[in-house]
């Protein structure tokens, strides 16, 4: 038997799907037992799914104390600092092996905390395959530490590869290992009968085409690039033809550039701001409710949970043509892809007709029994004796 610690304090975004994920596969499992260690913050959105109890699950919950300085400083400090808390709580609750949520961020400093008999597993989202010919030597060098890290340390045993299959056999291939798994980014089915109409919720006229952005609101998320699309239409003269939503929470250090900026367009065109963590039915009603989902990430070397929604309302997306989300929107269909410097203009060509329905078979390879197959399978691999962490 093994004691699993889950260790993911953040609990926005998917993040909650994931730990509501592994839940149901522990809740199933009778040979391990497993630890989730979260932060207070759990408790204020756990009501989004059903916890049921069970005998092998516990939950540890992080004071605010324990998470205040984990992400407020240098990449590099914020991994010493989530490594050394992951380890004092290995020790605390004697666990024999740890799943990261987000894997990436416990390097490089876990493998020389982390006590020697203890395994550790996880997932990564952002792949440096797509990047790497455009990285200053010092970022190279450091991508090549962590993967050699991760093919090569005797602490990780599997590393779970989200959305992209190519890079799961390139990152196998070149490092000579098998340790790095492919694993689907599930989309959250949403029963259609508790959506509503927000159009009608919220008096939004029939003409108008929904334009919706969700999801964190940041710069690295793209999120002032909307402000463009609402400047060309202004400057068009078709304001009253549109809303835009913005459906998510800005990250604290945007804050208040964001509302400075929404500032800017009052009584000019129709805004709706949902500054919250959504329940899955409002989210859903409104990704029903849009024509068009415009993501314009900075960085599209990893996956967007976004994408399962709009393949399941058929609202197509628009999103930047290169890296894993250039990929998945031409291969699976998913809606509209630009270039850099043609974001405005591939929009105003989109929006100057009417936007059809998108037909994707995405959600027919991206489930959550897909998601927790592979986790099943890695969970119940390398069952060992509790050992004593001192």
């Amino acid at each position: 038997m093994s004691r699993i610690l889950i260790f993911c304090p953040g609990v926005g975004g998917h993040r909650l799907e994931y730990h509501h994920h592994i839940y149901e596969v522990a809740s199933s499992d009778t040979t391990n037992d497993y630890i989730f260690c979260v932060s207070d913050e759990f408790k204020k959105v756990s009501d989004n799914f059903e916890w049921p109890k069970r005998d092998n699950i516990a939950f540890r919950f992080l004071s605010v104390k324990e998470t205040e300085h984990l992400y407020i400083s240098s990449s590099l400090v914020n991994s010493y600092r989530s490594s050394k808390l992951c380890t004092r709580i290995v020790r605390e609750v004697k666990a024999t092996r740890v799943f990261y949520i987000s894997l990436m961020e416990c390097l490089p400093f876990l493998p020389f905390l982390l006590p020697s008999k203890v395994k550790c597993s996880g997932i990564i989202y952002k792949i440096y395959l797509y990047v790497f010919n455009s990285e200053s030597p010092f970022r190279k060098f450091q991508d090549k530490l962590k993967y050699y890290f991760f093919s090569r340390s005797k602490i990780f045993d599997k590393v779970l590869i989200m959305n992209d299959n190519w890079a799961t056999k390139q990152l196998n291939h070149i490092w000579n290992s098998n340790r790095f798994t492919y694993i689907v980014d599930p989309y959250l089915p949403i029963d259609i009968n508790k959506i509503h109409n927000i159009r009608e919720d919220f008096s939004i006229n029939s003409s108008k085409k929904i334009i919706l952005h969700c999801g964190e609101h940041s710069g690295r998320k793209g999120t002032i690039k909307l402000f463009h699309l609402i400047d060309e239409v202004i400057k068009q003269g078709k304001a009253d033809d549109f809303c835009f939503i913005f459906a998510g929470r800005p990250v604290p250090v945007f804050k208040d550039r964001f509302y400075t900026e929404l500032k800017k367009y009052e009584g000019m065109i129709q805004i709706l701001v949902f500054d919250d963590f959504l329940n899955y039915e409002l989210f859903g009603s409104i990704c029903n409710s849009s024509d068009l989902i415009v993501l314009p990430y900075e960085e599209t070397c990893q996956s967007s949970g976004v994408i399962g929604y709009a393949a399941q309302f058929k609202v197509p997306v628009l999103m930047p043509d290169g890296g894993l989300i250039g990929r998945l929107v031409t291969e699976y269909r998913i809606g509209y892809t630009y270039t850099p410097e043609e974001f405005v203009a591939t929009f105003r060509n989109i929006v100057s007709n009417s936007i059809p329905k998108t037909s994707s078979n995405y959600t027919d390879t991206h489930t959550s029994e897909d998601f927790k197959k592979v986790l099943t399978a890695l969970f119940s691999n390398n069952n060992d004796k509790t050992t004593e962490i001192l």
